[in-house]
């Protein structure tokens, strides 16, 4: 856990073959000053799919405690264990010390085939409406369906105001505010229909006695349930609620300025629990891990940009500073809790919740009839989950995060984001979701563009000029 991102695919020889089609058909009618629009649309997909990801087994290593030559866990001075790294579990596992081993084992067995279709449709009516030369209104509905889910309304209403302060059109003010409803994507459907337990069977063995040899048949060796994946009962389209107002304002120099600002609110997401976990005061599970997707996810977004753009003589520019502020409690369909008992310990920053975020760029011309694009980007650090690489509350899942140490905490570790405690105790409230913040990133980049004859183009990119280290978004 926390050390490699990459590495050890066993789905090398994954096959996917899809057919699908697709048919979208829109009408316009001009009647007065209203132009009335309605359309349809109905996309189908049939998926073939063959995975044996998964099948031959995989080992994960967590944090582990300390431990001595005979391998009996080494204590502080209260009595409690002293934890070590996942990768120095690992380690030492590797030269065979006593006491150490993987976390979890899990291994895929069963019929890798599967094959799933799926349709949506939407449908829409709306009216834009030229109230005057300088007021225009547009409103309408619209409406998203698909199968694989229970049947609802999903109606999405929305609605647009534009209106020029003057004459000349050189500043206006737009508004708009609709619903916007997003699909389920096949591949939970896909996921689901694959690991039922009877078709493929997962099977989870926390602390195997066993490294790295894989016994013949994990089955039989060792008396365990296989993992499930199921859909709520309750699984719903995720929607999202957008408010939206900008200012435009022509500038001298043939410059335009734009403030913007818009409002999200995140309603019904997507995440996943495993609602079979061990519950608090239990002292084994009851059944075998079920992990569901759910539509219980929540989030709001706040978001500021102010834009620059037009052109000064010949040269073209071009600049965007964002501030922006995004929370909730998932990060898409395979976001899983710290507690899958108390989801509302895990609303905080999305992991897309990035404060500051500035573009910039111009283009010119050169003799030799080069055009020359330099651009610089300068960003604020994205979130990051903080965890304590165990699965203390034993539901599988190794998302437990460490809490706020108290006075009189022994093994409190300093951090920027304050001294936390590794080893909370029951009641003890967890450090926020996505605490941690990555650095921030700057980046110049510079492109030529060379025009030829016979309508031929030759560009070159040279990318972080500045050779500065640049973290995966």
């Amino acid at each position: 856990l926390d050390a490699f991102n990459a590495g050890g695919n066993q789905g090398a020889d994954d096959r996917t073959s899809a057919v699908g089609l697709e048919v979208i058909d829109s009408v316009t009618v001009q009647i007065g000053q209203h132009m009335l629009k309605s359309g349809g649309r109905f996309e189908s997909t049939g998926q073939d799919s063959v995975s044996r990801a998964g099948f031959g087994g995989t080992f994960l290593f967590g944090a582990d405690k300390d431990r001595d030559a005979s391998g009996a866990p080494i204590l502080d001075g209260a009595g409690g264990p002293v934890y070590i790294s996942p990768i120095e579990n690992y380690r030492r596992t590797l030269l065979g010390m006593p006491g150490y081993g993987p976390s979890q084992f899990s291994i895929v067995s069963g019929e890798p085939r599967v094959g799933i279709s799926q349709w949506n449709a939407g449908w829409f009516v709306t009216d834009f409406w030229a109230a005057s030369k300088r007021l225009s209104l547009s409103y309408g509905v619209r409406q998203e369906l698909q199968n694989n889910l229970k049947a609802r309304l999903n109606l999405a209403p929305r609605a647009h105001l534009s209106w020029l302060f003057d004459e000349a059109g050189t500043s206006s003010v737009k508004a708009g505010a609709g619903v916007f409803y997003e699909n389920v994507d096949q591949d939970l459907t896909l996921r689901v229909k694959r690991l039922d337990g009877a078709r493929q069977r997962q099977l989870i063995v926390p602390t195997p006695a066993f490294f790295p040899n894989v016994p013949v048949t994990v089955a039989s060796a060792i008396a365990i349930e296989p993992t499930l994946y199921a859909k709520s009962d309750d699984l719903r389209m995720p929607h999202w609620i957008r408010t939206s107002v900008s200012y435009e304002r022509q500038l001298p120099w043939k410059l335009w300025a734009v403030v913007d600002y818009l409002h999200e609110r995140g309603v019904n997401l997507l995440r996943s629990r495993n609602i079979n976990a061990l519950l608090p005061g239990a002292a084994t599970l009851a059944r075998s891990p079920l992990f569901q997707y759910e539509s219980t996810g929540r989030a709001s977004a706040h978001e500021l940009q102010l834009t620059l753009t037009g052109n000064i003589g010949r040269n073209s520019v071009s600049a965007t500073y964002k501030l922006a502020r995004r929370r909730g409690d998932t990060d898409g369909a395979s976001s899983l809790p710290a507690d899958p008992n108390d989801l509302s310990a895990d609303y905080g920053p999305l992991g897309s919740d990035r404060r500051h975020d500035f573009v910039a760029s111009t283009s010119f011309a050169i003799p030799g009839g080069f055009y020359v694009i330099p651009s610089l980007t300068v960003a604020s650090g994205r979130p990051f989950n903080i965890t304590t690489g165990r699965d203390s509350n034993n539901d599988n899942v190794f998302t437990d995060r460490p809490g706020f140490a108290k006075p009189g905490d022994l093994n409190a570790i300093a951090t920027p984001y304050g001294l936390l405690n590794p080893n909370p105790r029951p009641g003890d409230p967890m450090i926020p979701r996505n605490l941690g913040r990555d650095p921030w990133q700057t980046g110049v980049n510079l492109s030529v563009i060379k025009s030829l004859p016979r309508a031929m183009t030759i560009t070159i990119d040279a990318e972080n000029l500045l050779n500065q280290t640049r973290f995966a978004d």
